[in-house]
């Protein structure tokens, strides 16, 4: 018998969430430590870049975003507004494209 897929639940993160996405940072950064070489592994490293990415998240309307199963966080995507180029072909100017898009 081959294993269940779990109940996987996406939703916001909340303000009390903040221990279990350190926690997720702290395993990633301990997991590419000896990949990257460059990563710190201490906790207070983690919590550093929780406090950066909720700061660019609350600066460039965006969102942090959890996946738990049976009430544990175990995963985590953000997502973020970035000013980027925008191109529209010419044959399809004036059709208020760019309007739409922002």
């Amino acid at each position: 018998e081959g294993m269940m897929d779990p109940d996987i639940r996406i939703r916001t993160a909340k303000p009390s969430d903040r221990d279990a996405v350190v926690e997720l940072v702290h395993a990633l950064n301990r997991c590419e430590a000896p990949l990257t070489r460059d990563r710190r592994v201490d906790r207070a490293a983690a919590e550093d870049y929780y406090r950066a990415l909720m700061a660019r998240i609350a600066n460039q309307q965006g969102r942090l975003l959890l996946a738990e199963v049976e009430g544990r966080v175990i995963a985590s995507l953000a997502l973020v507004l970035q000013d980027d180029h925008l191109f529209v072909r010419d044959d399809l100017r004036r059709h208020g494209l760019v309007t739409d898009l922002y």
